[in-house]
């Protein structure tokens, strides 16, 4: 049976919103850079409802039983796979994991046709996680008569939406307000789809965003990235609020965008050394995974008065909740 006070209290929070422009294009959720300031702001209130109640939000929409929600991921994920199967599960919602592995895709079936075999079987939100860089927008363009609400749970080195508003929602629980705190974003930013949708919602949130890292990987002349850019990260961490390391994808490194392992680490690993060139009270962010002693120093990620990685990762499923929730309520 749903849980009527939840059911209540999160149509109040959507009802607060009814006056704003809160729809999501397409009833999708794409990328960050597509939202509003009354979206987020739903969103995070959502959020932080869910986040108070976490334990009793079971059965919360199972409204119709015989619709399904699918997870489709395309490349391989801890945190937001496992985050995303709990929301849906806390939702009262029935989680499909379709396994690529052993999925007509071994047999060359499109991403395309998949979703309309899922759709033929009642599975009307799929959440994707895939390769390649906008295959969401494409799908969205060329087949807009699919009829299914989809979640970009990250696409190629393009977007990942719910990491950043996590991300977003992590801070926001240590500041009332983003405006003109400086955040600095430290490492592969050219690959890093995260990088890219923290970068719109932190714009729309008024932060004042620096990135820093190898001319390799921090390109000067990207017109998607609204940034003050640093090769040197002493200047960077000056005064930081906020630090936010990404990973070093390794499985990219043989294309030269690093000279070598120990000289990132010489020149860009955030430690407690160069930390110190921040304020006094700046706290460190990783999506994850990391790979230790290389984006971040042991000392850094076993500082709980200084890392918010695990709180990060516990936030997400409040935060995926939230995004579920609104899409849900879509044109219904």
């Amino acid at each position: 049976m749903p849980n009527k006070t939840l059911a209540t209290n999160t149509q109040q929070i959507l009802a607060k919103y009814a006056d704003a422009q809160i729809n999501f294009k397409r009833n999708c959720l794409i990328d960050t850079k597509d939202l509003s300031q009354a979206q987020v702001n739903c969103l995070f209130d959502l959020a932080k409802f869910y986040q108070n109640n976490i334990h009793e939000s079971q059965n919360l929409y199972p409204a119709n039983q015989l619709e399904y929600s699918a997870t489709l991921f395309y490349e391989a994920s801890t945190r937001t796979k496992t985050s995303f199967n709990i929301a849906l599960t806390n939702l009262g919602l029935k989680p499909i994991n379709v396994d690529i592995s052993t999925s007509s895709h071994t047999k060359g079936e499109s991403l395309y046709d998949t979703l309309l075999t899922l759709k033929a079987m009642n599975v009307n939100l799929a959440i994707i996680r895939h390769s390649s860089s906008g295959v969401l927008n494409f799908i969205l363009e060329n087949y807009p008569d699919l009829n299914m609400k989809l979640i970009n749970a990250g696409d190629g080195s393009h977007a990942h939406p719910t990491q950043a508003l996590l991300d977003a929602f992590t801070l926001l629980e240590l500041e009332n307000s983003l405006k003109n705190k400086k955040i600095v974003i430290v490492g592969d930013i050219l690959h890093s789809r995260v990088a890219r949708s923290n970068i719109h919602l932190l714009n729309l949130l008024g932060a004042d965003i620096h990135l820093a890292g190898p001319e390799t990987l921090v390109p000067l002349n990207s017109s998607e990235i609204k940034a003050t850019i640093h090769h040197d990260l002493n200047t960077a961490l000056t005064d930081a609020d906020f630090v936010m390391a990404l990973r070093i994808q390794f499985e990219r490194q043989n294309q030269g965008f690093i000279t070598s392992v120990d000289d990132y680490v010489l020149k860009y690993q955030i430690n407690k050394n160069n930390l110190k060139l921040a304020k006094a009270k700046v706290k460190v962010l990783h999506p994850g995974p990391v790979n230790r002693n290389i984006e971040l120093a042991d000392d850094i990620i076993n500082d709980q008065n200084i890392s918010l990685i695990q709180k990060q990762v516990s936030n997400g499923i409040p935060v995926r909740m939230a995004c579920i929730a609104m899409l849900l309520k879509q044109n219904n």
